[in-house]
């Protein structure tokens, strides 16, 4: 069922951005969301 969506999770992005971390959290910021998943498991 999943692979009728997977579609959905592919999202090209260009960015100057470098750090994973940094990147995550500038979404999070900028899409007015709270990340639920603990930092150490991220």
């Amino acid at each position: 069922m999943w692979a009728e969506f997977e579609w959905e999770n592919k999202v090209v992005v260009n960015t100057i951005i470098q750090d994973e971390k940094e990147f995550f959290d500038h979404i999070v910021k900028s899409t007015n969301m709270k990340c639920l998943t603990p930092t150490y498991v991220l």
